[in-house]
């Protein structure tokens, strides 16, 4: 199971869809308050965190998901904006790092963010990705 957290719908949306269609189960809450539950009920096997989003901080989020004894992977969505964040994000046990997802005509290349996923959960042999 992957969570998906980010302040962008459109971004979300796609990303979800990209995630089903390789074969994942995804999950996403349905507001920021619900992350920490629904780590703790879910527990999936990978979160996908998007960095700039606020109240609390992506940061601030990444340090409750893992004082919460989350020990799941997490890949963060971020860019050069945010290079003295993700040192600290990296400290905290960030898997991967994938910078660059804008919107680019009307559609986000969620290429690397595939690849990233695939790298630290790779997808199950009945899949059959």
């Amino acid at each position: 199971m992957i969570m998906v957290i980010t302040y962008r719908p459109e971004l979300r949306d796609r990303v979800v869809e990209r995630l089903r269609r390789c074969g994942y189960e995804v999950a996403v809450p349905p507001h920021r308050q619900d992350v920490l539950d629904g780590v703790s009920q879910i527990n999936p096997d990978l979160i996908i965190l998007d960095m700039y989003v606020a109240d609390p901080s992506g940061l601030e989020m990444l340090r409750r998901i893992r004082r919460a004894e989350y020990r799941g992977k997490v890949v963060v969505l971020g860019g050069a904006s945010l290079s003295t964040v993700l040192s600290t994000a990296q400290a905290l046990g960030v898997d991967q790092v994938v910078s660059g997802l804008e919107l680019n005509n009307s559609t986000f290349d969620l290429g690397p963010l595939e690849a990233a996923v695939r790298a630290a959960l790779p997808p199950s042999p009945e899949v059959g990705v």
